[in-house]
């Protein structure tokens, strides 16, 4: 009985042509041999499995081809050097595990050998596999035969790890970055292979095979062999899953509809499930993390896309899913499941992480995004300036126990008195009507005016300052004396009050109250109590005056659509309440 040859080695590249993925280095390779440019030294670096020892094996053979005159870029493949160099054992190609041979003595051993010219082939060639583990000492005994060997001497090197040559090598040597072979470029080789080899096999499990291979030729074949023994002449997937310790595609829909749906339970039971069947937290991460970047992939180009790497069956049913999320999720899934693998692979331990990373997903439904944060924020601004006054912080308001009954007499009658002050804003300041004039000429300046110019004086500073207006936000006009605005920090705003004193902002604002008011003023700063003085019962408030905010009104804010969704929102409560 013949010993097994396994698929990556009977179905292993031949020519250029035939090194997938790697047909930008294998057209410069092959224009250099019919040019005569052919480098005396090489360097082939890249992931494992995509065709470096490949690639110089062919170029062995193009160099020394016993039925070419010269250099071809077509070797036979039938000559005794050709079958020699493939079978990697030719007494003039020399093929050398650096990992096993990289010492000094070694590299000595060599450098003496080159000196002899080839027995039988045209060129003397070392091929020496993962360079980078050579010594440096190694590395040091290889630099003059490197720079100047013989001219029947060629070297090619090939290494996983680039960085770990030392720059005296690279220097001298011709370097080829091999990439990863691209997901369809696999499947279609692993499809020709199955019909061959005569075995059935789905594109699903194909592209399953192609992208735990993560762009390695040689281990989609070796995975692809291992499936072929397991399921008798059939690829299955349960097989596949059983290999490589993923989740099945469908389980994979039923988490992530369950994440969509808020079914904590539902979620918690796939991962356990998998969990128990050995698939470990890292790689069960790392699935979900694929499978929410194809989420935001399909989102953003549409489910024709070839950046996701599917069955176009799996992309539209995928698409579906990701609509379902919507893009705000997805964002938030992949921020924290990447940040939850990192800490998994950190403590090595991770069930229970995955658990949490899963519940808070679930919860993705409550969350609400910044910008129907802002809608509402503007909705609110809107209802304000269509109603006129608002609340404000000043005095601590218990929240009601229930709605009072009405007052069978009815609501009393405003009281008479002298006409409304200024209405105020927001903040405690009076709201001025688009296109106003304040101060103007002949006109007396008074505080109630200020304030109710003080919302565009604060505005106008921001313009050049928002630190100025921010720490004069935390004061109010208290009143006039002579050219002077006396602005009134409360003793708990003494940070404010400090910082807004200093020159330059102090200059700033009032170069805006100039131009908001027309006139000239200066400002000085003082310490004012921030709380109103209540209004004795029954009093009549002058215009402008505060007063005491009563039982029902308290109530009534309560039940404003405004204050309730803010609570709900922030989980926050209604501390104080001023009426201006």
């Amino acid at each position: 009985m013949e010993p097994y040859v396994v698929i990556a080695r009977r179905y292993r590249p031949l020519a250029f042509g035939e090194v997938l993925g790697q047909e930008p280095i294998a057209r410069t390779l092959v224009h250099a041999i019919e040019t005569g440019r052919i480098a005396h030294a090489y360097l082939f670096s890249g992931p494992r499995g995509i065709g470096k020892t490949s690639m110089a094996r062919i170029l062995a053979k193009a160099l020394c081809c016993q039925k070419s005159e010269g250099p071809t870029p077509n070797p036979c493949g039938e000559c005794e050097v050709c079958r020699g160099v493939g079978r990697g054992d030719d007494l003039d190609v020399i093929e050398i595990d650096g990992a096993s041979n990289r010492g000094i003595e070694e590299v000595r051993t060599l450098r003496d050998n080159a000196r002899y010219r080839p027995a039988r082939a045209r060129q003397k060639i070392y091929i020496i596999d993962e360079v980078h583990m050579l010594t440096v000492e190694a590395f040091n005994a290889l630099l003059k035969i490197l720079e100047e060997p013989p001219p029947h001497v060629k070297f090619i090197f090939a290494t996983t790890e680039s960085h770990r040559v030392p720059a005296t090598i690279l220097s001298r040597c011709q370097r080829f970055d091999f990439r990863r072979i691209p997901t369809r470029t696999i499947v279609e080789r692993l499809r020709e292979i199955c019909a061959q080899e005569g075995m059935k096999a789905e594109d699903g499990v194909l592209f399953g095979v192609a992208r735990a291979s993560a762009g390695g030729m040689r281990d989609a074949q070796s995975l692809l062999d291992q499936l072929i023994t397991l399921g008798g002449g059939e690829a299955r997937t349960e097989d596949l899953e059983g290999l490589i310790g993923t989740v099945s595609g469908r389980r994979m829909e039923d988490l992530l509809a369950a994440v969509a749906k808020g079914d904590d339970a539902g979620a918690l039971a796939v991962f356990g499930e998998a969990y128990e069947r050995g698939v470990d937290a890292p790689e069960f991460l790392k699935q979900l993390v694929d499978t929410v970047r194809d989420f935001l992939v399909l989102l953003s180009c549409g489910p024709d896309t070839d950046l996701v790497e599917q069955t176009p069956d799996a992309r539209v049913s995928l698409a579906a899913m990701a609509r379902e999320w919507g893009k705000p999720r997805v964002l938030y899934a992949l921020g924290l499941l990447t940040e939850t693998l990192k800490t998994v692979k950190a403590v090595g331990e991770g069930r229970a992480l995955v658990e949490l990373a899963l519940a808070r997903l679930c919860g993705m439904g409550r969350l609400r995004t910044l910008d129907e944060v802002l809608a509402d924020f503007e909705d609110l601004a809107r209802r304000l300036s269509a109603g006129g006054g608002a609340p404000r912080l000043a005095a601590p308001v218990p929240a009601p126990a229930a709605a009072p009954a009405p007052s069978a007499a009815g609501p009393a009658p405003p009281p008479a008195g002298p006409a409304k002050g200024p209405e105020r804003g927001l903040f405690g300041n009076a709201a001025v009507p688009e296109g106003a004039l304040i101060g103007e000429e002949g006109e007396s300046l008074t505080i109630d005016r200020v304030l109710a110019a003080w919302d565009g004086v604060l505005a106008k500073i921001a313009e050049s300052s928002t630190a100025t207006t921010s720490f004069l936000s935390a004061g109010r006009p208290v009143g006039l004396e002579g050219d002077a605005l006396l602005v009134g920090f409360p003793e708990t705003a003494g940070f404010q009050k400090a910082q807004f004193e200093d020159p330059d902002r102090i200059r700033l604002a009032e170069r805006s109250l100039s131009e908001v008011l027309g006139r000239t003023l200066r400002i000085r700063t003082t310490v004012a109590e921030a709380a109103p003085t209540p209004v004795p019962e029954g009093a009549v408030p002058a215009p402008g005056a505060e007063r005491a905010v009563g039982r029902e009104e308290i109530e009534r804010i309560h039940r404003t659509p405004i204050i309730e969704m803010l609570k709900s929102l922030f989980l926050a409560r209604l501390a104080f309440v001023e009426r201006t």
